[in-house]
Order: C-alpha cells, then sequence, then structure tokens
C-alpha cells in the first residue's frame, strides 16, 4: 500500500526522551550485586542504598553507599550506586566517573558498564555508548536492558538485522504485558515483510484497551501486508481514537481503506488527513492513488500535480506516468521518465519503471540501453546489476544474466532478491545443483521465511533430493496449515511406501485448498492408491475442470477412468493429454495406456 509507520528512534535515543527517569537504569539487586562480596553479607546498608535509589531518594542513596565506601574502599558495587544517583540528579560527568570507578575494581561489573552506556546515550555519545553495551553483553550475555538499547542504536544506524537480533534477546524474560521495544521489534519485522512475527509479538498484547496509536498502527501495518484489510482497518481505526489530531493515523486509515476497494471511505479520511496537514505532500499523492485505483484519472492527476507543486517532484512525476500506463498511453509515459532522467531527479525505480515499458512494448534493444545505463549512473549499487541480470533473464539470455547476477552478488552477497534471481538464472541453465546451493543461502539468511523454504524443498523434490521430505516437514512444523506442503510431502510419502500416512496428508491439504485443482489431483490419485476408485472419479473430474490442461490431472483421471471399465471416457481424456504436446513424467505410460485401449 506504499506505506509503513516508522519510529522514530532519534527522538527515542535524544536526551530529552530518555529523562533520567528511574527508567534509565536498571536499578535493582540482581543488576547491582551480579556477584555478591563478602561485605555486602556483613552489612545492610548497599541494600538500604539500593532500596533507597529506587525510592529515587539520590542524596540519601548516595550518602549511604560513601559510607560503605569509607569502610569498603574496593565495593563496586556502593561506587555503582553513586554513578547512579548523580546520573539520576542530571550529574552525568560526576556519575561517569563513579561508574567507572566500579568498573575499575571489578572489570566485569557488567550492570555499571549498562549504566555506563545508558549515560553515553544521554549525552547522544552513540559511539562510545555502543561499544560500551557490546561490553556489557561480554559480561552479561543475557542483560536485556543492553540488548534493548543495542537494538535502538543498530535501528538508528538502519542495520536492521542487528537491531532485531538484539530487540530478540532483549525482551527474553519481560512480563509478558510489557510493550516497550516491542513496537520497534514489530515495525522491522514489517519492513522486512515478516508480517506473521509481527502478529505473533503484538496480537495478544495490544487489544482496543492498549491506548498506543503507533502499536495499533504497526499491527495494522502486518495485516495490510497479510492482505486482512478488515483487520488493518480495525487497528487503524483505534489508533486514529487515540490520535485523532494526529494525519498519519487518518492517512493509514485511508491507505487501508483503498486496499479494502473502499474508496469513498478512503477519500474521506485522506481528506481529513489532508485539513490536519495541508502541507503534508504524502497525504495528496496517498489521495491521488485512491483517485487511480478508483479510475478517476483526471482527479488523480489534479492531486498528483499538488504533490509536484510541493516539491517533490520525483514522486509526482512517477505518479503521473503511472497514470499514463494504466490508460495504455506507453508514449506519454516513457516521455515523463525520461524527463526525469534529463532533469537529475531520477532514482533508481524510475529506470528499472522505464526498462519495465520498453520490456512490455517488445523494444527489447532500447529496454537492454537503458539497463546498461542504469549500471553506469549507479555503479556502486548491486541493484544496478541485478536490474540488468532481470533484464537478460527476460530476453532468454541465461548467460549473460548469471554474470550480471554475479556481480550484483559481489556488492551485495547476502541480499536474497539477488540469490533467488541466481537461482531460478541456474534453473534455466540446467544447473539445479547449484540453484539449490542458491536457495539453501537463502534459508540460512532468512530461517523464518516459508515461502522460500518451500522454494527449496521443491527444488529439492525436482532433483530426487531425499532431503525434500526433511525440508517439508520443517515447513509444516513451523506452519502445519501450509497446504501446498502438505500436498508436496503426500506424494512424497507415497513414493516412499506409505500410501496411507499420503492419503492423510492429501486430506488435510484438500480441506485446506478446496478450490485448488492440483491439490484436487493428489487427493483423488491418493484415494485410488487406496483402492477408493468410486470416489477418486468425481475429485480427479473436478481437479479436470479447473485445470484442463495440467498432463498430470489428465492422466490420473484417464487411468481412473480405464480401471473403472470407462474405457471410451479414458481414451478420450489420454487423446485429449497427448495432443498438448507436452513432455512430463509419464508421457511413455501415457501413451502405452492408449496403445492398450484401442486394442
Amino acid at each position: 500500500a506504499g506505506f509503513c509507520t516508522m519510529i522514530n528512534t532519534d527522538s527515542l535515543l535524544g536526551p530529552g526522551a530518555l529523562g533520567l527517569s528511574n527508567d534509565l537504569f536498571p536499578a535493582n539487586e540482581t543488576a547491582l550485586f551480579a556477584k555478591p562480596l563478602y561485605a555486602q553479607n556483613q552489612d545492610s546498608s548497599l541494600t538500604i542504598a539500593l532500596a533507597l535509589l529506587n525510592k529515587g531518594e539520590y542524596d540519601t542513596a548516595i550518602a549511604r553507599a560513601k559510607r560503605f565506601i569509607n569502610r569498603f574502599p574496593n565495593s563496586s558495587a556502593a561506587y555503582e550506586i553513586i554513578g547512579a544517583g548523580l546520573a539520576m540528579k542530571g550529574k552525568l560527568d560526576e556519575g561517569l566517573s563513579a561508574l567507572r570507578k566500579a568498573v575499575e575494581i571489578n572489570p566485569r561489573q557488567g550492570s555499571a558498564l549498562t549504566k555506563i552506556g545508558d549515560i553515553y546515550l544521554a549525552k547522544q555519545e552513540y559511539d562510545a555508548a555502543k561499544k560500551t553495551f557490546l561490553k556489557a553483553i561480554e559480561c552479561s550475555p543475557n542483560d536485556r536492558w543492553a540488548h534493548q538499547r543495542l537494538g535502538l542504536l543498530y535501528e538508528k544506524e538502519k542495520d536492521s538485522r542487528a537491531a532485531i537480533e538484539h530487540y530478540e534477546k532483549g525482551i527474553l524474560g519481560t512480563d509478558p504485558n510489557y510493550i516497550g521495544i516491542k513496537v520497534n521489534l514489530a515495525n522491522l519485522y514489517n519492513s522486512a515483510g515478516r508480517y506473521d512475527k509481527t502478529l505473533k509479538l503484538l496480537q495478544a498484547l495490544i487489544t482496543k484497551e492498549v491506548k498506543n496509536s503507533p502499536a495499533h498502527m504497526i499491527l495494522g501495518v502486518a495485516y495490510l501486508g497479510l492482505q486482512k484489510n478488515k483487520d488493518a482497518i480495525r487497528e487503524y481505526q483505534i489508533a486514529r481514537e487515540y490520535a485523532v489530531k494526529d494525519p498519519h493515523a487518518a492517512l493509514a486509515l485511508g491507505i487501508s481503506y483503498r486496499a479494502a476497494g473502499d474508496y469513498e471511505n478512503s477519500e474521506k479520511t485522506l481528506t481529513e488527513a489532508i485539513k490536519l496537514d495541508p502541507k503534508w505532500p504524502l497525504a495528496y499523492y496517498q489521495m491521488a492513488e485512491t483517485f487511480k485505483a478508483d479510475q478517476k484519472f483526471d482527479k488523480a492527476m489534479e492531486y498528483y500535480s499538488k504533490v509536484a507543486e510541493l516539491k517533490q517532484l520525483l514522486p509526482a512525476k512517477k505518479g503521473i506516468a503511472d497514470l499514463y500506463l494504466k490508460q495504455k498511453e506507453l508514449p506519454k509515459a516513457i516521455a515523463v521518465y525520461k524527463e526525469l532522467i534529463r532533469s537529475g531527479n531520477a532514482d533508481m525505480e524510475t529506470y528499472d519503471l522505464l526498462i519495465s515499458v520498453y520490456q512490455i512494448s517488445g523494444q527489447l534493444d532500447t529496454a537492454e540501453k537503458w539497463a546498461k545505463e542504469l549500471c553506469s549512473r549507479f555503479p556502486k549499487n548491486a541493484y544496478s546489476y541485478y536490474r540488468l541480470g532481470i533484464f537478460y533473464s527476460f530476453a532468454t539470455n541465461y548467460q549473460e544474466a548469471e554474470t550480471q547476477l554475479k556481480k550484483a552478488l559481489s556488492l551485495s552477497p547476502n541480499d536474497i532478491s539477488i540469490l533467488k534471481a541466481q537461482s531460478l538464472t541456474c534453473i534455466r541453465l540446467g544447473d539445479k545443483q547449484r540453484a539449490i546451493n542458491y536457495a539453501r543461502q537463502i534459508v540460512k539468511i532468512n530461517p523464518d521465511d516459508i515461502e522460500n523454504r518451500f522454494y527449496l524443498a521443491g527444488l529439492l523434490q525436482d532433483s530426487r533430493d531425499t532431503g525434500a521430505i526433511e525440508a517439508y516437514r520443517e515447513i509444516l512444523s513451523r506452519k502445519p496449515d501450509h497446504a501446498f506442503a502438505l500436498n508436496n510431502l503426500a506424494l512424497l510419502t507415497l513414493e516412499s511406501g506409505n500410501p496411507k500416512e499420503a492419503l492423510r496428508l492429501a486430506e488435510k491439504a484438500r480441506l485446506l485448498e478446496a478450490g485448488n485443482g492440483n491439490i484436487l489431483d493428489t487427493y483423488g490419485w491418493l484415494l485410488f492408491k487406496n483402492n477408493d476408485k468410486k470416489k477418486s472419479v468425481p475429485i480427479l473430474q473436478k481437479a479436470q475442470s479447473l485445470v484442463p490442461k495440467n498432463p498430470s490431472v489428465l492422466y490420473h483421471l484417464a487411468v481412473v477412468y480405464s480401471e473403472t471399465g470407462k474405457k471410451p471416457e479414458a481414451k478420450q481424456v489420454l487423446k485429449q493429454l497427448l495432443d498438448l504436446k507436452i513432455d512430463f513424467e509419464n508421457l511413455a505410460s501415457a501413451k502405452e495406456l492408449l496403445e492398450h485401449l484401442q486394442k
């Protein structure tokens, strides 16, 4: 839908946002007394000082800790209490000095290092903060506070993978009702397209009563990404209730209405977003998108023009070009893209769209020229070579496609889109093993992506690799209702000599996807293999009606017709199959069966 709610980590990390409240430091006995000292067992002074610190009585806590140091000069815990108290009072440099003393006495005092990191955050010394939090984790690998802060820092650096890793560790052991950085983590899941993980993280936690507008909006993004438009609308409506003056909530709701095909409400709420912020280009842009979706092209053009007036020339012009494409006015769209390129305002997507227009219009030489120019314009960007590789794949020049995709991978070796494209290219070049190797790399990079796991399993199955069975089982352990994994595992289970178990899997797949011809084909065939020939006939007939030119379906139906005494029907289906002139696994058997029936 072109919208993603973002949490502003700059404001989260700024000194005003930190505020030096009790929440800044995890002041509790576990954190402060990671390694109890002999002196602590002899005197309750530090325990009392800690309690005072937690109650906000900083001066008294500091005084007690100082008296303790007079008796026990090497008490790192006492210095930590003093440092925390001073920092809470806003005396950051003095607090830092005391905390450094704590670490000097006990270099493994992870909790003191965490507090030092927090002070660096408050002072906006982000590099020093990150180094300190990493040291704290070396001392205390389960320090969830340090992990949380590292997550924020890596998110600020736009290192999503590292941010997710630390956020996930940071929420371990937290109260089930804790929201905090779960919102940040869910936002990163959304950015990575991992919407299921967002729902798992927030769905039960963010109820209607939770007055956290960003959390509801992030849930809405996940629902929208999973095409659960009604749920997305509900979450955006809740967000808007709690943030009536926030144009972002109205904008998001307008987008979700458009995704659901409710253009009237989309227009209404986007109008409210514009009223809340009359100089917000994105609101005008989304209104144009709604008019475009509703095929009100003149109104869409009007709002794209307003976006341009607000000095957002690139999205405005790309929107106008898309309008021309919707109206099949390809020369006008091409002219707009070229105008953007000549003006120097073009981004990589502009080139991509121009190349695509030339491709769909059959002007492959011109498309190639612009794809090469993209590489010249952005020579250090992996996407340039990826796009050129995709062009060559479109043009069926797979050898050259592989060459360009290798260049892209040299610049971005862990880019899943490039790896997937290279894997597909290897398939077209007939190198199944390399295709599998790329697919394995993809799964290793993002083990939670079910569809990439399914892609790998399919390659293994096609290559007769016994690992396919385990690959499908792994998918089903993560997503038990994956109908296509159930279907394919059923076929492999039949091949391994267990028709009853295969039928159980196929029946479950059929219940999930009763309108899919391929799944009905598997179910009908397995009924036949389990000697339920009578029941298999209508199932295979239904499969054929859904996919009338599928050779597997036609072959299976012909075999069942033949075995149930319907020889004329079997011959008719076999002739229909052979007329397709398609090479498939059972072609020889189909010809042999037809010869037998014609005797």
